[in-house]
């Protein structure tokens, strides 16, 4: 392909947003600078950090031309991608975070299929670390959606927001410029209270009108970082509420489709259910007020349909509504049992949950045969 030159519309802009990332800055720019799309730019966002990442970044912007170094303020995520977005040139618009690093032909294979196919935007998946102990260390590639949606155009709108359920990771993609400008897409700019990613992920898919999914993974995604925002529990956790609301009023304010309500209805449930159950360990008094308020008021609109969610779920849903002290009962009245008798297995009993056994560690445990509902202590199943 022919080389990049600062007086033309590059084919591919790549937003790095920077946030004392210096450990693993160099390892994600040296990833965007051997892809084989070389016609390509990438903007890096300093938001202010204070461990030496700017220099960096200074220095990879003196030695590489494609590179576009900004410095700002500290203003949180969606103020970077506001800035970038609006100093980006590229007919496409890519998000690797300076974290994370990439395969060399992920923008090639992006945007060939974005040239043959003229789609909105082109998916593709990630690589995730492995947490169990005897593989960790290793990254172990997730297609996430169903193949037969893979490899075609899709522009029915039910199956556009399927695809949120499936994988919703906004960095293994690219979008289109020109769709993002006519949406006028402005993320919202409350660093203590916004999830950017989030917001960015339903504002532009409740617009698509086509999508292109590429069953390969490119990015490999890092979990390890100790002071990333998806590692800061209660912190984190509330700032998720905080844009599901925002997401919520934004939905009223366009007038979402029907499809699109209860598929972002029970997305949300999903992942503040995972929050609630994985992450949020502190603060959960307040933390299960603040989820109350927010399913009580996606109940009392029309908009919310229960096609997506099991009886069990649904049930939880409304206990969290409408009765938040009677779960956080649940909370204080759960209790462990270890049994190292059977190769250090743990069993966990919960009113609103089940009575089951899994290996300390893993991330989602297997159920197995043991598996029995209770619901306020009674088995149901």
């Amino acid at each position: 392909m022919k080389s990049h030159s600062r007086f033309k519309t590059p084919a591919v802009s790549v937003i790095v947003p920077v946030y004392n990332t210096a450990p693993y800055l160099r390892k994600c720019l040296d990833s965007l600078l051997n892809q084989t799309l070389t016609d390509m730019e990438i903007i890096v966002v300093d938001d202010g950090s204070t461990d030496g990442s700017d220099k960096i970044i200074d220095d990879y912007a003196k030695r590489f031309k494609r590179i576009v170094a900004i410095h700002k303020k500290n203003g949180g995520v969606a103020s970077v991608y506001n800035v970038a977005l609006r100093r980006a040139r590229g007919k496409y618009i890519g998000i690797i975070d300076s974290d994370d690093w990439t395969n060399n032909k992920m923008f090639e294979t992006l945007y060939e299929k974005a040239k043959e196919t003229s789609a909105n935007v082109v998916k593709s998946f990630a690589y995730w670390p492995e947490r169990e102990r005897k593989h960790k260390g290793k990254h172990t590639k997730r297609i996430a959606i169903p193949l037969n949606k893979c490899n075609r155009l899709i522009k029915d709108p039910l199956e556009i927001s399927e695809l949120i359920q499936g994988h919703p990771c906004h960095w293994t993609a690219i979008y289109n410029h020109r769709f993002l400008s006519k949406i006028k897409l402005k993320l919202t700019e409350k660093p203590k209270e916004s999830a950017a990613d989030i917001e960015f992920i339903y504002k532009v898919w409740l617009n698509l009108k086509s999508v292109y999914v590429v069953p390969k993974a490119f990015v490999h995604y890092r979990l390890d970082r100790p002071n990333a925002e998806r590692n800061s529990n209660a912190k984190m956790s509330f700032r998720l509420i905080n844009v599901h609301e925002i997401v919520r009023d934004y939905f009223l304010k366009e007038k979402a489709d029907k499809t699109f309500w209860y598929i972002k209805t029970h997305s949300e449930f999903c992942h503040l259910k995972f929050e609630l159950q994985q992450r949020c360990l502190t603060r959960r008094k307040e933390f299960i007020g603040e989820l109350s308020k927010l399913f009580w008021a996606n109940l009392e609109e029309d908009h919310f349909v229960t096609d997506f969610f099991s009886w069990k779920d649904l049930f939880l849903y409304h206990v969290i509504a409408c009765f938040p002290f009677l779960y956080y009962l649940n909370d204080l009245t759960r209790f462990w049992i270890t049994r190292p008798a059977i190769g250090g297995y743990v069993a966990k009993w919960r009113l609103f949950g089940l009575w089951r056994t899994e290996r300390p560690g893993r991330l989602v445990p297997k159920k197995s045969k043991q598996t029995k509902y209770y619901i306020l202590g009674v088995r149901v199943h």
